[in-house]
């Protein structure tokens, strides 16, 4: 998968049930920029500030708070690596990775 890949478009024009595949009603509950989070976390690990370039539509404060809700569902793993400063990275965690077949499908 390439590094900027862009969230694709459903099958038939969005016109058919997109929650048919399984596991895909999870993603529904997600919301739209935490599926296109998780989508470009697919692809590795990004800062903050990478995830804010590819997602320019959001705010810093909607961000911040749709990845700490990603982290408290377990979705996503924060590391935190002890510089000055800090420097905080975002990866998918094992549950994280597993939305990213589903989405795969509901795009295939």
């Amino acid at each position: 998968m390439g590094k900027d890949a862009q969230f694709c478009k459903l099958k038939g024009g969005g016109n058919e049930e997109p929650f048919r595949v399984p596991g895909a009603r999870h993603l529904k509950r997600l919301g739209r920029q935490k599926v296109l989070i998780v989508w470009h976390l697919a692809f590795g690990a990004r800062r903050f500030s990478e995830i804010r370039e590819i997602l320019p539509g959001i705010s810093e404060k909607v961000l911040s708070g749709q990845l700490r809700e990603l982290e408290g569902d377990g979705v996503l793993h924060r590391e935190v690596t002890p510089t000055v400063p800090p420097r905080v990275g975002y990866m998918l965690s094992d549950a994280g990775e597993e939305l990213v077949p589903v989405m795969e499908a509901m795009c295939g």
